[in-house]
């Protein structure tokens, strides 16, 4: 392929035609059209606006631990704000259960049906 940063844009629509149309992964098509990774391909494919049909979602869409805004308790706060504050931080510790429990679940499902190991075991060696 052309040298790094000189890849067009036709070229690149190329590659992912090619990816859509074959089937293949994008690391094999990266590896194929020697342009890096698969995460190369991604994201020509944001940049392009072009969907991935291939790309799994998520049922459970997970929170943006970023995004929250956590404010400090001060000491003049009166005790219904004390009481609203730990409403929130209840709901927010039932969500946090629930993340847990789901990929707990998710771990499960996923060694019933691969058959593999996926937790370490406790006292194995390393």
């Amino acid at each position: 392929m052309n040298k790094r940063g000189k890849i067009t844009d036709t070229i690149r629509i190329e590659i992912i035609e090619d990816y859509l149309s074959s089937g293949a992964s994008k690391s094999s098509i990266a590896r194929k059209y020697n342009i890096g990774d698969a995460d190369t391909i991604r994201l020509w494919m944001k940049r392009m606006g072009i969907k991935d049909p291939y790309k799994r979602e998520l049922s459970i869409p997970i929170p943006d631990m970023k995004a929250k805004s956590y404010k400090k308790v001060s000491k003049d706060d009166t005790s219904k704000e004390y009481e609203a504050r730990i409403s929130e931080l209840e709901k927010e510790l039932f969500k946090a259960n629930m993340e847990k429990d789901f990929y707990r679940t998710m771990v499960d499902i996923a060694e019933k049906e691969f058959k593999i190991d996926i937790r370490k075991k406790s006292g194995t060696k390393q």
